[in-house]
């Protein structure tokens, strides 16, 4: 039931969290389209919540929470930064779009840092 919790709490946040970029976006605060906000918080989540759920529901990456944790982090960027290599040498012309992909990235990562530590209190 914990993790279940975890789950959908990480989800919420990650929910907020795009509607406060389109709220930003409609106040026009900052310049991005709204296919591109769909990008960068779509991409960030799925691969963050796939990290999460290995992470819950695999009993190895359980026993070795540290470690997955940082396997996770490591993978999750490598995939992001050669998407957006892809994505810089693609379109020259965005990089609005590749700083806030970033900022997004790194404040996913606050979140699955926020979980591994929430669940390595909770495991000791």
């Amino acid at each position: 039931m914990k993790n279940l919790t975890t789950i959908l709490g990480f989800s919420l946040a990650a929910f907020f969290l795009a509607f406060i970029h389109l709220l930003l976006i409609r106040v026009e605060f900052i310049q991005l389209d709204t296919k591109q906000l769909f990008i960068a918080h779509a991409s960030n989540f799925t691969i963050s919540i796939i990290c999460t759920l290995t992470l819950v529901f695999i009993s190895w990456f359980k026993k070795h929470l540290g470690f997955s944790f940082l396997l996770c982090g490591v993978l999750k960027m490598l995939l992001l930064m050669f998407y957006l290599s892809y994505r810089i040498l693609l379109f020259q012309k965005d990089e609005n779009f590749v700083l806030q992909f970033v900022a997004v990235y790194f404040i996913y990562l606050i979140f699955d840092s926020y979980f591994a530590i929430r669940s390595l209190k909770q495991s000791s």
